[in-house]
């Protein structure tokens, strides 16, 4: 027993110093630094504005419908009757006969410018010229006839109460005519403003209020 247990001693020793001594290796221990860390740089992304052009409307214009108003031809106007209104200046002659001793008769004969102011249908102007006859009792008879520029003529007949006296109010009814006066009718009155005696011979006046109305019953107007 003594001699086994050195022999096993020297073997495990044997054996022990026979494996190669293992040096430890130093393992550095790892060292982790911090990592540099870039910063990510986000380039600003570039927008471009959406520019929103304005879309030009072009305003709707609506040009107004302009109605020409239907004028009546002077024919036309006539036909359902014109006012007009004017004045008539004349000059003539007189000639007076005593009948009885308090009154006499007299014969007129007149002529001058007849001037249309208002109304269609008619001249602007005319030559008037009036006959007529008083008798100093009322009874009146006279007879006139305008002529205008292209010799076309209206007739008409006038009454009243004093052919030559200023103030008197005197009537005419028209009876008929020529040229574009042709079948006219109508009636005016008017009153003489002036009458003016000179020499019992000369006489000249003026009328005012001379107004009337005409209509065309037929005929070439």
């Amino acid at each position: 027993m003594k001699a086994f247990i050195p022999l096993s001693f020297v073997g495990v020793v044997v054996v022990l110093s026979a494996q190669p001594a293992t040096t430890p290796q130093a393992t550095p221990p790892a060292t982790q630094g911090p990592r540099p860390v870039t910063p990510g740089v986000q380039r600003p992304t570039t927008t471009t504005p959406t520019v929103n052009t304005p879309q030009t409307t072009s305003p709707t214009v609506t040009t107004p419908q302009v109605t020409t108003p239907t004028t009546a031809s002077p024919q036309q106007t006539m036909a359902t009757g014109q006012v007009f209104e004017g004045t008539w200046s004349a000059v003539g002659h007189r000639q007076l006969l005593k009948t009885e001793p308090d009154r006499a008769a007299v014969t007129v004969q007149l002529s001058g410018a007849v001037s249309i102011t208002t109304g269609t249908g008619l001249s602007r102007g005319f030559r008037g010229e009036a006959i007529g006859f008083d008798d100093g009792a009322g009874l009146i008879a006279a007879r006139a006839v305008w002529t205008d520029d292209k010799g076309d003529r209206i007739f008409s007949g006038i009454f009243g109460d004093a052919f030559a006296s200023a103030g008197r109010p005197m009537r005419g009814t028209i009876t008929g005519g020529t040229g574009r006066y042709a079948g006219i009718t109508g009636e005016y009155e008017f009153r003489w403003q002036t009458m003016v005696t000179v020499d019992d011979t000369s006489v000249n006046g003026r009328t005012v209020d001379l107004r009337g109305r005409v209509r065309a019953s037929g005929g070439s107007q």
